[in-house]
């Protein structure tokens, strides 16, 4: 019996792909993602919604029904940019969790007193990329279980239609996995200010193609 084509070979085929990417896009407009008010640094979008149930975050913070929230979105036509012809993947990795600590910083500049996020007090992302969330501080609430099966596929098939390669083989079934993630405003900046505190290396120059 020939193999069954993954998840990434159909939805690369031209005419799926196509639909996968016009149903994306229409999404993000319904959802508010592509307004450029929600946009937020470099790669990230961030929409006011109100909470619709009691979440107890990991540092203590209880975010209550009603309560507005900021729900954050990754800005795919920019991540698409990233993928320039000749990319290597190294690169578009570090480029990208260059620009995510970047958003990271604006939203928490945006959340000041007097701006337009100074409302909001927590924030979540519905995501597969969890690594550099997870680096910036955000955790899974407790009341909150990984994404369901159908949810996990849908964010897959987005992923394989605008990554110019599909889904990469070295990410893990679990780092695929849909999961909401959360942090508190004041959790977020402590993290960052001790990301500025670290210590580092000088900066090396990166290479955005492979020789």
């Amino acid at each position: 019996m020939p193999p069954q084509p993954c998840l990434t070979e159909i939805v690369r085929r031209p005419v799926l792909r196509r639909i996968v990417r016009g149903c994306e896009r229409g999404l993000r407009w319904c959802s508010g993602v592509t307004d450029p008010a929600a946009q937020v640094g470099p790669v990230l979008a961030v929409v006011v919604r109100r909470n619709r149930w009691t979440v107890r975050l990991p540092d203590g913070t209880i975010v209550r029904p009603g309560e507005p929230i900021g729900v954050v979105h990754v800005n795919n036509a920019r991540i698409e940019a990233l993928h320039q012809k000749g990319a290597s993947p190294v690169w578009v990795g570090l480029r990208f969790r260059r620009q995510v600590v970047a958003s990271l910083h604006e939203l928490i500049r945006l959340s000041e007193p007097s701006q337009r996020l100074e409302c909001v007090r927590a924030f979540c992302a519905t995501t597969v990329f969890h690594g550099p969330l997870r680096r910036g501080g955000f955790q899974r609430a407790a009341s909150d279980a990984p994404g369901s099966r159908l949810a996990t596929l849908s964010f897959q098939a987005v992923l394989a239609a605008l990554h110019p390669h599909g889904l990469s083989p070295r990410y893990g079934a679990a780092d695929r996995r849909v999961e909401q993630v959360w942090i508190s405003r004041e959790r977020l900046r402590q993290c960052l200010e001790m990301r500025a505190r670290r210590p580092r290396a000088a900066p090396q120059p990166l290479r955005n193609s492979t020789p």
